[in-house]
């Protein structure tokens, strides 16, 4: 995604009409709220993954975003506000200000390695040549931002392809949870068969032995049952009445 430059002129006009600054030998420092975005690796045809990323101007002067270009693969990344629109350029950031905004990766259906460079081109009007306010130049500012990500049917490395591949993997973001794992009392279905804890409700009354049942092999044991005067505790609270 690539957007169209404010054009220099107008922006040096702008700093015309607002005093005669300083002058200065270097662009404004503009500072990001991470050195790079790596998405890892992600499901091939998951959903849509995002990453907020924040410039802060941390000159004594005033800066002006003027674009962002992006290169490498262009098509599976975007730079937008942070409500997925265009980014209104040109944006001004004075001293301390602060300009959030998304890295999107659209995933894509297939495997692949992906990396792009976005470019935040800032801009900041300086004195040339005495006080006079009459001309001026403007100092510009790179402040790149690597983009990576990585899609996969395995994405968490179990061994086995999840299904967004046609895989048999029913939670491609957990390595516990495959065909051959084995099932544990844990709501989960850690197997991929379908049903979460099966085998630990033996007796079919709707409450697992790993939990509050205390006899898995009788049915009309469980907590909350009626008690009975049958020499067990029914209702699983550790008290037998008398018979």
């Amino acid at each position: 995604m690539r957007h169209r430059p404010f054009p220099i002129a107008l922006f040096v006009a702008a700093a015309l009409l607002t005093g005669c600054p300083d002058a200065y030998d270097q662009p404004p420092t503009i500072e990001k709220s991470v050195a790079a975005v790596d998405f890892g690796t992600v499901p091939a045809g998951s959903a849509i993954e995002e990453v907020e990323v924040t410039l802060t101007n941390t000159d004594e002067r005033d800066a002006t975003l003027l674009e962002v270009t992006l290169e490498g693969d262009t098509d599976v990344f975007e730079v937008t506000d942070l409500g997925g629109g265009p980014i209104p350029f040109p944006v001004l950031l004075q001293t301390g200000d602060e300009l959030r905004v998304l890295v999107t990766f659209l995933v894509p259906s297939d495997d692949g390695q992906f990396a792009a460079t976005a470019t935040f081109v800032f801009a900041q009007a300086t004195e040339a040549g005495g006080c006079n306010c009459d001309s001026y130049t403007a100092e510009f500012r790179n402040v790149p931002l690597a983009i990576t990500a990585e899609t996969g049917c395995d994405a968490d490395g179990d061994g086995f392809d999840g299904e967004h591949c046609d895989g048999d993997d029913c939670d491609d973001d957990d390595p516990d949870v495959h065909p051959d794992a084995e099932e544990i009392c844990d709501g989960i279905d850690n197997d991929c068969d379908g049903e979460a804890d099966d085998g630990f409700d033996l007796d079919g009354d709707g409450y697992l032995s790993c939990e509050d049942d205390c006899d898995d092999d009788d049915a009309t044991v469980y907590p909350g049952a009626e008690e009975l005067c049958d020499g067990l505790d029914n209702d699983c609270d550790e008290v037998i009445p008398d018979e």
